[in-house]
């Protein structure tokens, strides 16, 4: 019989450079760090610019309301009897009545 030579291989560890490891995690943790400063100063900025679009709207509106409240202010002053009498004289050439000019009718 022939004697049968089994031969093992063995089977070595992989050889751990955990300088390597240690020094892709900081790389990782870098780039983590970053994109979250990045995403913080993008935030930061979308803020500040949405507090000067809100900042324009209420100017705009606080005009709006002012510009509002003359306008009624001149609707009333028109409305009133004694500046639509005085315009209505003034359309239609109207001049003030004399106390001569008026008679007294009787009716009864």
């Amino acid at each position: 019989m022939y004697q049968q030579v089994i031969s093992y291989r063995r089977q070595t560890v992989p050889t751990i450079y955990w300088p390597q490891i240690i020094f892709r995690v900081e790389i990782m943790l870098g780039i983590i760090i970053f994109l979250c400063l990045v995403v913080q100063i993008w935030v930061r900025i979308a803020t500040t610019q949405m507090a000067y679009h809100i900042e324009a709207r209420r100017a705009e509106l606080t005009r709006s309301v002012y510009a509002l409240r003359d306008l009624e202010v001149a609707k009333e002053k028109i409305r009133s009897p004694n500046m639509l009498s005085r315009e209505v004289e003034r359309r239609l050439n109207l001049v003030p009545v004399l106390p001569q000019q008026v008679r007294r009718i009787n009716l009864g």
